[in-house]
């Protein structure tokens, strides 16, 4: 889908946006896309789901013991994490699978 899509699917009221300011030291690397993506699309909120994204303060915290993750979210009780990749080679995960 493409961003315009996304937003227009879920409601740009229904999608968590985060200030490109508190996602600077976040090291996701450029081309990919995500902060931009995470800045101008968003998450989804308030939907009636096991997945809940959310923020402290906007910030993307990092796991106690895992400093290379920075939490976005939660699946019931298990976190959702961007997985940073100057220690790794890709992407979203579980918490528990690192």
């Amino acid at each position: 889908m493409q961003p315009e899509q996304i937003i227009k699917f879920w409601g740009k009221d229904k999608l968590k946006r985060f200030p490109e300011a508190n996602l600077r030291d976040v090291l996701i690397p450029a081309p990919s896309n995500c902060k931009s993506f995470l800045t101008d699309v968003g998450l989804p909120i308030g939907v009636d789901w096991t997945m809940r994204f959310c923020a402290e303060g906007d910030q993307l915290p990092r796991l106690p013991n895992r400093s290379h993750y920075r939490r976005i979210g939660f699946d019931a009780v298990v976190p959702i994490c961007l997985d940073e990749p100057a220690r790794w080679s890709g992407g979203v995960s579980g918490a528990g699978n690192g």
